[in-house]
């Protein structure tokens, strides 16, 4: 009885509070190359470069790439817009000089 309440009031709390309610998405960036005209087009989407041609069927001509990706966070729902891409990378970057080991013995 009591956690059949319990399920009833958070149901109840979902509905009526809807930006409590927090996810998480991955949002893709893919590029559409023409290869007859060489024209190029850069897409934002929450498909990535597989699902994309299912919901959105490309040209013969066509090909889709995979460029980036990131993940976005927050409630996602009424069609908001999809985040933008961060500025910075976050995953660590390997160093760009090699430092010379001491030569003390």
């Amino acid at each position: 009885m009591r956690l059949s309440t319990l399920v009833i009031v958070i149901t109840f709390a979902v509905f009526i509070f809807p930006d409590l309610v927090l996810g998480e998405y991955r949002a893709y960036e893919l590029r559409i190359t023409n290869t007859s005209t060489g024209d190029t087009r850069t897409v934002v989407s929450t498909l990535d470069n597989l699902q994309y041609p299912g919901y959105y069927p490309l040209q013969a001509s066509e090909v889709i790439q995979y460029v980036d990706s990131w993940m976005c966070y927050g409630n996602t729902s009424q069609f908001r817009p999809i985040c933008p891409k961060p500025a910075v990378s976050l995953m660590p970057q390997p160093p760009t000089t090699v430092q010379k080991a001491s030569a003390t013995p």
